[in-house]
């Protein structure tokens, strides 16, 4: 299952990565157009407009890199104490299951191994889920800062 969701997560990532970067290379060929044909054509204020747009396209990618960043720690700090919980009850399980495998509690430590590997795969999904979401905002903060 671990594979699995990161085999999905990998192919998810894969495909917004290439539709962003196709998207990104079209809306910066529209930009370049629009600031050549208001450079060129428009007489007096061409070369003012197309100064302008520049500058804030540039206001623009200070705004969004900061706002990205925000929101990765952000992110970041939303899973923490979830990851930390997992941790603990996993740390918890495997203590629990050795205790009952020194006390012959094979039942109880069957138990307690198959409950630790169900937090296996829910830890993985969280980090699955963790890095989907910080992944596409960095994706995100690229393809803009292309155009």
């Amino acid at each position: 299952i671990c594979w699995g969701l990161c085999f999905i997560t990998t192919v998810f990532s894969g495909f917004l990565s290439i539709q962003s970067s196709i998207t990104s290379a079209a809306d910066g060929a529209h930009t370049k157009t629009a600031k050549f044909l208001a450079g060129s054509f428009v007489p007096i204020i061409g070369g003012a407009f197309s100064d302008a747009l520049s500058a804030m396209q540039g206001s623009v990618q200070i705004i969004k890199t900061t706002v990205g960043g925000f929101g990765i720690a952000a992110v970041l700090l939303a899973f923490a104490p979830i990851l930390v919980k997992l941790t603990v009850f996993r740390a918890a399980i495997w203590l629990c299951k050795i205790i009952g495998e020194i006390l012959s509690a094979e039942q109880a430590s069957g138990i307690l191994s198959s409950f630790g590997d169900v937090l296996s795969v829910v830890l993985a999904l969280v980090l699955c889920v963790m890095m989907i979401f910080i992944i596409s905002t960095a994706i995100m903060m690229n393809t803009v800062s292309a155009i």
